[in-house]
């Protein structure tokens, strides 16, 4: 017993083409094998690799990152250790003349010359 489907003109089409890429790719893979063959292949070492990988994957890139932000927070640490130096200056002035004594001959009874 044998059903069929009522197939729409649209889909035949699409099912005819699809069948005709597939024929007519029959023949691809092998010229592009050919293709393939002649082309040199040189194996990658695996420095080369993982050095291109370093310079290209996002999150090999985002760990280096965070390891700069590391280094420079390490080196913020240690010089909080180091010593550290400032220089401030300051002037005062007075509108009226004071009496000044010298302390090592300071007497409270005594009237400055």
């Amino acid at each position: 017993m044998r059903t069929s489907t009522p197939q729409t003109p649209r889909a035949a089409h699409a099912a005819a083409c699809l069948i005709g890429a597939l024929l007519i790719s029959a023949g691809v893979p092998g010229r592009a094998a050919a293709r393939v063959a002649q082309d040199p292949v040189t194996p990658a070492s695996l420095t080369g690799v993982l050095r291109r990988a370093l310079d290209v994957h996002p999150s090999i890139q985002a760990a280096a990152a965070a390891s700069d932000a590391a280094r420079a927070g390490l080196q913020v640490a240690r010089a909080a250790w180091l010593p550290q130096f400032g220089v401030e200056g300051g002037v005062t002035r007075f509108q009226e003349p004071m009496l000044v004594a010298p302390l090592h001959r300071f007497d409270p009874t005594a009237v400055p010359d």
